[in-house]
């Protein structure tokens, strides 16, 4: 079979096509041929709940629905190489637990590029938007 990627729902681009191997199952999914076929998970937000867009915060809802068992976060201290160049003051009044664990880390010189075809393939059907680099 001969299909655009467009058409395969893995890409945008519809100059050209893409051929199959030829033990290529016909009349079957092409999302579990591909290896496409992994669950999904649609997941709405509201402005105020920023504690639920992190995998920790997803985890913990799914695990609340029953789906999954939360695991406690490893909060284990990672040593740096050196003082943190960006200074953070926390301040709460006493018995305040609203931010019961901050942590953060500078991390330099990442080289920002494009993604790999898999994360590429993953985003592109959970209708992600990629900025570009």
């Amino acid at each position: 079979m001969l299909c655009a990627v467009d058409e395969l729902g893995i890409g945008d681009e519809h100059e050209g096509i893409i051929e199959l191997n030829a033990d290529a199952p016909v009349g079957k999914s092409f999302a579990i041929y591909g290896g496409y076929d992994d669950p999904v998970i649609e997941i709405n937000l509201t402005p105020n709940r920023p504690d639920c867009t992190g995998v920790y915060g997803i985890a913990r809802d799914l695990a609340a629905a029953g789906v999954g068992k939360l695991k406690a976060l490893d909060t284990t201290p990672v040593k740096g190489s050196g003082p943190s160049q960006i200074k953070v003051k926390l301040e709460f009044r006493a018995g305040d637990k609203s931010c019961p664990h901050f942590v953060g880390r500078l991390i330099r010189n990442i080289k920002n590029g494009p993604s790999p075809n898999g994360c590429s393939n993953v985003f592109a059907l959970s209708d992600f938007v990629q900025s570009p680099p």
